[in-house]
């Protein structure tokens, strides 16, 4: 996983905040299944993160989860134990 400039958002990422990126940093994981990556878009602040899959295929659908670092919420997306 890697830091990347929060300009590169995901459009539906940036529509689930309101377009106010102010306190989140953003984040890209490879994904194992698919030749696209993972945006994760996380909070310290509010606990949170936004996952989307970008690549070939992706719907644009975004998952959020309560995560105390965007690898914790990574992890929870492959284990599948994404909180509401």
């Amino acid at each position: 996983m890697r830091k990347i400039e929060i300009s590169t958002i995901d459009a539906n990422l940036l529509a689930d905040i309101s377009g106010d990126i102010a306190g989140w940093e953003l984040f890209e994981a490879a994904s194992s299944e698919f030749d696209g990556v993972w945006q994760v878009l996380w909070s310290e602040e509010a606990g949170r993160a936004g996952l989307v899959y970008v690549g070939n295929g992706s719907d644009g659908a975004t998952l959020w989860t309560d995560a105390a670092s965007p690898e914790d919420a990574f992890s929870k997306l492959q284990a599948d134990e994404l909180s509401a």
